[in-house]
């Protein structure tokens, strides 16, 4: 995860909003490869937007994929991200009314309160 990445970014946004950041391994971070290490840490996964999770489109961007955080979710199943490095290069932008097709979403749970 390199920084100005859209992979550090969104790694900043969950430990910043109290998800825990514990299951990435060194090397493997590309944004394609996210939910295959966040279910082999055991973390669900689904097509429907929720809040602090993590957005994940495995094949824009290619080879490498893109990731973003939910920072809201829409009655009609669209959603609004914070992301890095998408649209302009090395730079944060937010999105909004993005459409879950294609997308698959990251539910990271919270950190333990004892750490």
């Amino acid at each position: 995860m390199n920084t100005c990445n859209c992979t550090s970014y969104v790694a900043w946004a969950l430990a910043a909003n109290g998800r825990r950041v514990d299951w990435f391994r060194l090397g493997e971070m590309d944004a394609h490869n996210w939910p295959r290490v966040a279910a082999e840490a055991g973390f669900g996964e689904g097509t429907a937007a929720r809040v602090a999770a993590v957005a994940v489109w495995p094949h824009l961007s290619r080879p490498w994929g893109h990731v973003a955080f939910v920072t809201a979710v829409h009655p009609d199943g669209s959603f609004d991200v914070a992301e890095y490095n998408l649209r302009r290069r090395f730079r944060f932008d937010a999105r909004s009314h993005v459409s879950p097709v294609g997308v698959t979403f990251i539910y990271v749970p919270p950190r333990s309160p004892h750490r």
